[in-house]
């Protein structure tokens, strides 16, 4: 993903860390009077509130900055509940003084924001130029495995379930080698079956692109269109391994389809790439520990 549609994620959620930090301390800073200035509630109450709204602050703010798109959902369906659970709360009677009603609405109104600026950053994020409802997720991979050894084991394409935690299958059909035209066949462990062929194979590059057949009946992906690919790069004596997806997906909102699919690939992903790495060539030249020593990211 681009710098600037990360920045759109990213700087909502640091202002909601920052947010919910400083009303934290305010909490626990705050004494008897300035509470019941409030709400009748005793002192205690507020200092509990605070220390939770630091802890709150604290996974925000290392969401924001080790940016993970499933939590950032789950930060922003956390921050609708506190929305909507507002006026609940302000029904308890005699609970909170004029001053508390004025305090309570504003922190909330400033907290839907953050929750509609946190949720449209990953509709900017996740938007894919290629096309209108189109979105695209690129997951990137830093491994210590060399680049050249990755490849030769990503560009037998047909065994990619010996290195997959979710598939029991993949072949070429009609036993063809990799190249332009080819068909893999995979099935996961549900029995689901897919084939996918690829459009582009590029091994001086260390490239591949792969249409998914989406048209056959047995296709079991809710989209209309699906491409991916693969893109192996040097960084040192290591790879950056970079694994993105394009998607039309039939249902809408589509951003917030591609945010829930990004919750089992991002783990998937990064179980193939470790065992992959493990799998290549010229393991003599990697550190011990190589095969753990990936850093995850987006591109």
């Amino acid at each position: 993903m681009a710098l600037g549609k990360s920045t759109a994620v990213r700087i909502p959620l640091l202002a909601n860390a920052t947010f919910s930090g400083l009303c934290g301390i305010i909490a626990i800073t705050a004494s008897g009077e300035d509470v019941a200035l409030v709400a009748d509630m005793p002192q205690w109450v507020g200092i509990a509130l605070g220390f939770g709204l630091i802890g709150f602050g604290i996974a925000v703010a290392v969401c924001a900055i080790r940016l993970r798109l499933g939590w950032t959902l789950v930060i922003s369906a956390a921050d609708i509940l506190w929305v909507v659970s507002t006026p609940l709360l302000l029904l308890i009677p005699a609970l909170f003084t004029d001053l508390g009603h004025s305090v309570v609405w504003t922190v909330a109104g400033v907290v839907a924001l953050f929750a509609f600026f946190q949720l449209r950053g990953l509709r900017l994020m996740l938007h894919d130029a290629a096309g209108p409802g189109r979105y695209r997720l690129c997951i990137r991979i830093h491994s210590q495995a060399p680049a050249d050894g990755l490849w030769q084991v990503i560009a037998d394409i047909g065994g990619i379930h010996r290195y997959s935690p979710v598939l029991t299958d993949s072949r070429i059909e009609d036993d063809r080698d990799p190249g332009v035209g080819a068909v893999r066949v995979c099935t996961n462990l549900q029995g689901q079956r897919w084939a996918e062929k690829i459009e582009a194979f590029d091994p001086a590059n260390r490239s591949l692109t792969l249409r998914f057949l989406t048209e056959r009946e047995d296709f079991p992906i809710p989209v209309e269109t699906l491409t991916g690919g693969w893109q192996v790069t040097p960084d040192g004596e290591g790879s950056i391994v970079d694994i993105w997806w394009s998607l039309t997906p039939h249902q809408s909102p589509g951003w917030l389809i591609v945010t829930l699919m990004s919750i089992p690939l991002e783990r998937d992903v990064r179980e193939l790439i470790a065992n992959m790495a493990v799998a290549a060539p010229d393991r003599r030249a990697a550190p011990r520990g190589w095969s753990l020593g990936l850093r995850f990211g987006y591109c």
